[in-house]
């Protein structure tokens, strides 16, 4: 698998892994932007994203183990 441009990635909800500025994480496409799976925490008790999801490349997730 090879990191692909962003603008090619599906935007019907499929959980991918996208690379940001910030990191990588599981994402996927919801209501108009780029959201994130398991990646938050908590601001004086305020849920934020831990940080901003703007990716520029994605690549879909590897299959999970057999075992």
């Amino acid at each position: 698998m090879k990191w692909q441009p962003i603008e090619t990635a599906p935007k019907d909800g499929t959980p991918i892994l996208l690379y940001t500025a910030s990191g990588q994480c599981e994402g996927y496409w919801r209501y108009g932007e780029w959201g994130q799976n398991a990646i938050y925490c908590t601001y004086d008790g305020v849920v934020s994203p831990a940080f901003e999801c703007i990716p520029t490349h994605w690549m879909p997730l590897p299959e999970p183990p057999n075992d």
